[in-house]
């Protein structure tokens, strides 16, 4: 498969770093990671954990202060 080639995996996904957000017109740009690196000391939680938080289906919940895949 794509992974067996020269560059490795090739399947983009921000929760491992491999993907950047930014805006040309404003001059600013940023990986999930550097942003879970900004918050991860604030919150008090490991940077992985962060970024996979961080991306897809997932809820902070502020009363429990825990993430969770339900919106509730």
């Amino acid at each position: 498969g794509d992974d067996d080639g020269p560059m490795g995996p090739i399947m983009v996904d921000p929760s491992v770093g491999n993907v950047g957000f930014g805006s040309g017109l404003h001059g600013w740009a940023f990986t999930l990671k550097q942003f879970s690196e900004i918050y991860a000391d604030k919150f008090g939680v490991q940077v992985d954990k962060l970024m996979k938080n961080l991306w897809g289906d997932r809820f902070f919940n502020l009363k429990t202060k825990k993430w969770s895949s339900n919106a509730d």
